[in-house]
């Protein structure tokens, strides 16, 4: 038997192969090729590949609900790995209904989950913020500037380039 569901991986460009060799493509034929993160789909993951993901390697990832498994999100450090129940919504919490409140456990798994989130985006040379996309792990546009050096430089009446004084 199998679950699939859609997942999605974001890793260092050197690790792709990694993740190729799970099924993991880019989505789109159009994905740009530089740049030292890749984000890579699987929309048919088995189980979500768990027990199969990487562990020594950085990255993001995320899945949807499957038949028999529930949405979660994964980030790895190159070391320690963590997931929490989440769908695109927001992260799935246990409640505990005698004491109304959550349960002890499912927040520690939720500042585990944060810990190495911030780890694996330092190593992955990102912005401290949940993921997804590409350019949310460079910041703005996707060769991590601001988009600011490529203005066109101001000119005058006449179309010629004016001086701009620091």
């Amino acid at each position: 038997m199998s679950d699939r569901c859609y997942m999605q991986v974001t890793c260092r460009r050197q690790d792709r192969h990694r993740f190729e060799a799970l099924g993991f493509h880019p989505e789109f034929t159009d994905t740009p090729t530089d740049g030292p993160v890749v984000e890579l789909i699987d929309a048919g993951a088995d189980y979500g590949h768990a027990n199969r993901l990487p562990t020594n390697v950085p990255f993001l990832a995320s899945h949807d609900a499957g038949g028999n498994l529930g949405a979660r999100r994964i980030a790895c450090d190159g070391r320690r790995t963590a997931e929490v129940p989440a769908t695109g919504e927001g992260f799935i919490i246990e409640w505990d209904a005698t004491r109304t409140s959550p349960t002890t456990a499912s927040l520690a798994r939720i500042r585990r989950y944060f810990a190495v989130l911030k780890r694996a985006q330092r190593r992955l040379a990102a912005k401290p913020r949940p993921h997804q996309t590409r350019s949310d792990i460079l910041g703005g546009n996707a060769t991590g500037g601001t988009g600011a050096e490529h203005q066109p430089a101001p000119v005058d009446a006449e179309g010629r380039q004016r001086k701009v004084s620091a």
